[in-house]
Order: C-alpha cells, then sequence, then structure tokens
C-alpha cells in the first residue's frame, strides 16, 4: 500500500454505515445489534451520509455522523492533492479495483466540464480517505454513484471490508451481499444446502408465466393522494433546502415544484411515440426472434455494470448487423423511460433494419416464452431468459452472471470481431435443464432473503427501509467469515 496514505489509526473494530434517509431505521437498528454482539460503544461506530435528514435521525442516537456536502465544498485541490490522488489511484487499480475515471463516469451529477470533473472526483477522493480507518466494516447499499464507490474502493485498500446489499431482481425479495462493483461478491461457505427448498427452480418459472415474479419496483403502485404528496414535499423541503446551500448535488431544488412545461413535454413525448411505432406482436412473428428490452438511463445497470459499453443504439445496431437476414430484433422501451427520450432515439432505432417496437408494457412473461434469444447489456431480462431455456447475450457484468457461465446457451461478450460467431454459437446451443437448475441453486445459495422493502422505489412507493433480523443475522455471518480469514480486523 501506498505509504502516503492517510486516514485514523488503527482502532480495532470499526464500523461505518453510509446511509441514505430511507435506511436510516434499517441502519440504526444494525447498528445497535453490532454493538451488542461485539461488546463495542458508540465511539466504535460512525455514519457518513449526503442528506442531512440523515444527520438529524442518526445524531439523535448518539452516533457520531459526518455530513459530506460542507466537507466536500470545502476541500482543496492543488498540485500536491493530485500527485496523491494518482498514486492512491495506482494502489486500488493493483488491489483489484479499477481506475478512478470509471468510477467518475458512473456518476450521472457530475460536472460536464472535463477539468471540472476532474476536480469533483479529487475532492471526493480526499475527503473519504480523511474519514475511512484502517481495518474497518463499511456497510452500504449498492454502490451505484461515484462517492458509494470510492469509499468501497479506499475501505479496501486500506484492509477493511465493505458490505454492500444489491437487489437482484431474480428470484425477487433476495439481496446479494457484495464486495466491491461491478460483480465481486462475499461467497462463504454454506452451513447446509437448503437451496432447492428455499426457492426451486420450477417455483420461479411458475411465478415467472404467472407475471407474479417482478421485483417489487416493477410492480404497479396506487399513486398517493395530492394532499400526501404535498405533506410529503412540505416534509422534505427543509432538508433538500439545507442540502442544496451545502453543496450537495443529490439536491435539486426542482423539485419543491412541480414542473408543468416539462410535465407537458413528457406527455407529448408519450403520445409521440405511440403514434410512431406500431407496435408488433410477438406471437405472429416467424424466423429467428431476438428481445432486446431497454434499459432505464441513467441507472447503475449501464454505468456500473455496463461501463465499457452503454450505448444501447449501438448495441441493437451491432446485433443487426450480426444475424441473418430472416431475424426480427424486437426492441422495448422501458415503461419508466417513456417521454424521457428525444424522439430522435426512436427514430435511429427505427432506422436500423429489421428493428420492430413491443408495446412497452407488455410484462416480460408474455415476450420471453415466444423469442428465441434474450439481449441486453445487463439487465435482469437476459437472466429471466436463461431460466426459461432461452438463449441469452449480455455485454456488461451484473453479478449473476459468474454463476452461469458455463451453460452454453449464455455469453457475455469480450471480442467484438467474433461477435457474429457468438451470435450463431447461441442459436445454434442445446439447453441442458439440469445445468440450468444447477447453476440457479449455486446462485440462490448466496443470496439473503430480504423481507423488508428494499426494492421498492422511495420516490413512487413514500417507504422506509424497515429493520430486518434476517438480513442482520447473513451480514453478521459475512463479518464473522470477514474476521476469520482477515485476522487484522
Amino acid at each position: 500500500m501506498n505509504r502516503h496514505i492517510t486516514g485514523q489509526k488503527k482502532i480495532g473494530t470499526h464500523f461505518i454505515f453510509f446511509t441514505r434517509p430511507w435506511e436510516v431505521e434499517a441502519h440504526k437498528f444494525m447498528a445497535k445489534q453490532v454493538r451488542q454482539l461485539f461488546q463495542l460503544n458508540k465511539f466504535a461506530i460512525s455514519f457518513l451520509t449526503m442528506f442531512s435528514a440523515v444527520v438529524e435521525k442518526i445524531s439523535e442516537e448518539g452516533y457520531a455522523v459526518n455530513y459530506l456536502p460542507p466537507l466536500l465544498k470545502k476541500a482543496k485541490v492543488g498540485a500536491q492533492e493530485r500527485r496523491f490522488c494518482t498514486d492512491l489511484e495506482h494502489d486500488i487499480v493493483s488491489n483489484g479495483g479499477v481506475n478512478f475515471t470509471t468510477m467518475l463516469n458512473a456518476e450521472r451529477f457530475a460536472p460536464n466540464s472535463g477539468l471540472k470533473k476532474n476536480d469533483f472526483l479529487f475532492k471526493h477522493v480526499l475527503v473519504l480517505n480523511k474519514l475511512i480507518p484502517r481495518d474497518c466494516f463499511f456497510i452500504c447499499s449498492d454502490p451505484e454513484h461515484m462517492i458509494y464507490w470510492i469509499a468501497v474502493e479506499l475501505v479496501l485498500v486500506k484492509g477493511g471490508a465493505p458490505i454492500s446489499f444489491r437487489r437482484t431482481g431474480v428470484p425477487p425479495g433476495y439481496v446479494v451481499p457484495a464486495r466491491r462493483p461491478p460483480n465481486e461478491i462475499w461467497k462463504i461457505p454454506q452451513d447446509t444446502k437448503p437451496t432447492e427448498n428455499q426457492y426451486p427452480l420450477e417455483k420461479w418459472k411458475q411465478k415467472f408465466l404467472q407475471g407474479s415474479a417482478k421485483p417489487a419496483y416493477q410492480k404497479f403502485a396506487a399513486q398517493p393522494s395530492l394532499f400526501r404528496r404535498l405533506i410529503r414535499r412540505y416534509r422534505g423541503s427543509k432538508y433538500l433546502l439545507s442540502d442544496y446551500l451545502n453543496g450537495s448535488y443529490f439536491a435539486d431544488l426542482k423539485g419543491l415544484l412541480p414542473d408543468i412545461a416539462f410535465s407537458l413535454l413528457r406527455k407529448y413525448r408519450k403520445n409521440a411515440f405511440r403514434k410512431y411505432c406500431n407496435f408488433y406482436d410477438v406471437k405472429n412473428s416467424d424466423g429467428i426472434k431476438i428481445y432486446m428490452p431497454l434499459h432505464f438511463e441513467p441507472e447503475a445497470a449501464t454505468l456500473v455494470f455496463s461501463h465499457q459499453f452503454t450505448n444501447q443504439v449501438d448495441f441493437v445496431r451491432l446485433i443487426s448487423h450480426s444475424t441473418p437476414v430472416s431475424t426480427t430484433i424486437l426492441v422495448k422501451e422501458n415503461p419508466y423511460m417513456l417521454g424521457l427520450r428525444h424522439p430522435k432515439y426512436y427514430r435511429d432505432l427505427n432506422a436500423i433494419p429489421r428493428v420492430v417496437f413491443l408495446d412497452p408494457q407488455i410484462p416480460p412473461n408474455e415476450i420471453i416464452p415466444h423469442v428465441d434469444m434474450v439481449a441486453t447489456l445487463s439487465g435482469t431480462s437476459a437472466l429471466e431468459g436463461l431460466l426459461m431455456g432461452k438463449s441469452s447475450l449480455i455485454f456488461g457484468d451484473p453479478t449473476w452472471a459468474q454463476f452461469f457461465s458455463e451453460l452454453p446457451n449464455f455469453a457475455q461478450v469480450c471480442d467484438l470481431k467474433s461477435f457474429p460467431d457468438t451470435i450463431q454459437e447461441l442459436l445454434s446451443s442445446q439447453v441442458s435443464d439440469e445445468l440450468t437448475k444447477s447453476c440457479f441453486n449455486q446462485w440462490v445459495q448466496q443470496l439473503i432473503s430480504c423481507p423488508f422493502a428494499l426494492e421498492l422505489d422511495t420516490e413512487r412507493h413514500d417507504i422506509q427501509l424497515s429493520p430486518s433480523h434476517e438480513l442482520l443475522k447473513e451480514t453478521l455471518k459475512r463479518i464473522e467469515y470477514c474476521q476469520a480469514v482477515s485476522p487484522r480486523i
């Protein structure tokens, strides 16, 4: 490790929670249980946050809370600091991580200017490096923003153990304990082999075909009443204003008032999309059919798990150029992206040979049984296709992919030169039900049942993460395992 890395001195077992407002209750619960288990005082547990709402709620419990926006605002970047960050980046890459530019490109709120982007990055590195001690445990949700990703890499390069909870989607209601982005997870020996009894593949297939195997964030939720929406907006306004004044790039004052102009523009684009696209009936088509669901953008699926290839239009074009003339490419827009893309996006897609559009409201369980292949950058639709016996192709590196690499009907694209051959091999591959079942069982063995509402979108559902004894028990199992294999912690 670089001798210039700074940080607190070794303090034994120290836990850091990187918390967002909807995670407060869950993290408070976990902190309390960790203190009891390891007989720690409150000084051995601290919190990091980008939200003033978290500061108020956590401070009431007597824990130290580091509110990052003012620290980032005050941070100075000079020649010495840039050299330090360059040395630190070398240590992170040597330790198996990615470079800082990859993390920076994953941040959707970064400045537009190249030079400002660099200083934006360096400030985060410098501030987090001072706050993260050596040999600590670091607990957060999925690092889909740059600041969480940097924190995870700093914890690792300082000999600590980061544990984040990543939604799986398939099967729904589970999380995977991740070690570092994009796809490293904490794999530990299983005490028993309960996987088939807990969630057999046949159970998932049945639920999928019935349309009940959706992740919770894809399920319909009733819109709260106008009164409840106004109350929620009023309660959050003081925290939003505080975050904005302290320089938080997560705080957008536009959220205080309804954007009528944007709402009208989005409605116009939705109507234009439906008029422009003649939706295709997947059941009536002949020849080879390749299903390509589009990702919501920006999101972690493209910025983190497929950071080397993020352009979905180019992806569709590449598929078109690499498949026989009898192939039909079925493109389905993400329902939450309707009205958000410029009409030119769809014109570019429509100009690609053999591309047709599907109705965005049709669920995957009504599409996948009728196609030959599923192709996506890194979405769970590819996993759904595999489990339904279809060929699947991805460009990214989602967490689940490492468990299904043995399947002959699955491919992660690494070489564009051989891409056409890869397509042909997938289309002619033979599916092994037993091998698929074995891969699925290995995947589920590493998951944690998550009975609280982790998968719900807080903007649409107005929820808080509830404490979960099951999640805590499984997390502590990972912590105990980390201690066993890393005596310095």
